[in-house]
């Protein structure tokens, strides 16, 4: 059976995250990508910072995203997740 890998862009915004084109308000740009094993149930996911606007310093952008944590979830295992978040912009 074989296993999966898909990937996939976020904007952080005022209002949240969102996917799609980057909108003129995004914050943040952060890449999810999950894999699991043919025949595993365990996922592994991961975030990768992409893009940051440079007009918002890096405090700030933390607040946000700290504002708006169950998309991104916790670094380490839960479950059959284990999730790495990498170190923003």
């Amino acid at each position: 059976m074989p296993g999966y890998y898909d990937v996939q862009a976020y904007h952080l915004t005022p209002d949240g995250w969102v996917t799609g084109r980057r909108p003129p308000d995004a914050v943040e740009t952060w890449q999810r990508w999950s894999t699991r094993q043919g025949g595993r149930r365990h996922e592994n996911v991961g975030w990768t910072s992409m893009w940051a606007n440079p007009q918002i310093q890096r405090p700030d952008r933390n607040a946000l995203r700290a504002h708006y944590p169950e998309l991104m979830g916790t670094p380490g295992g839960l479950g059959d997740v284990t999730t790495t978040i990498g170190d923003p912009i």
